[in-house]
C-alpha cells in the first residue's frame, strides 16, 4: 500500500508556546519559510490536476498568498540578519497584525 504523508510533518517546528519562545526570531522565520515552501509545490500540482474552475481559482489564490508570505518572510529575515533596530519593530507589527487577522472570522473565510 502507498503511504501518504504531509511533507510539512518532517519540518522541525515548535509544538507549543514554550518551545516557540525558546527559538530566536530568525529560527522561527526559517521554520515559517520552510512550511510555506513545503506547500507551494503541492498547490501547483493541485492546480494542474483539477480543471474545476472553483478548485483551480482557490488553489491559485492560496498559491499567490503563500508567495506573498514567502517574499515577506525573506524580507524580514534580511532585516533580522542585518541586525538593524527596525527588525524588532517590523516583527512586532507583523506578529500583531497576524494575531489580529487570525481572530477575525472574515480572515478565516477568505
Amino acid at each position: 500500500t502507498q503511504v501518504a504523508f504531509c511533507f510539512s510533518e518532517t519540518i522541525p517546528a515548535p509544538t507549543g508556546k514554550n518551545e516557540a519562545q525558546q527559538k530566536s526570531d530568525l529560527e522561527l522565520l526559517r521554520i515559517s519559510l520552510l512550511l510555506i515552501q513545503s506547500w507551494l509545490g503541492p498547490l501547483q500540482f493541485l492546480s494542474r490536476v483539477f480543471t474545476n474552475s472553483l478548485v483551480f481559482g482557490t488553489s491559485d489564490r492560496v498559491y499567490e498568498k503563500l508567495k506573498d508570505l514567502e517574499e515577506g518572510i525573506l524580507a524580514l529575515m534580511r532585516e533580522v540578519e542585518d541586525g538593524t533596530p527596525r527588525a524588532g519593530q517590523i516583527l512586532k507589527q507583523t506578529y500583531d497584525k497576524f494575531d489580529t487577522n487570525m481572530r477575525s472570522d472574515d480572515a478565516l473565510l477568505k
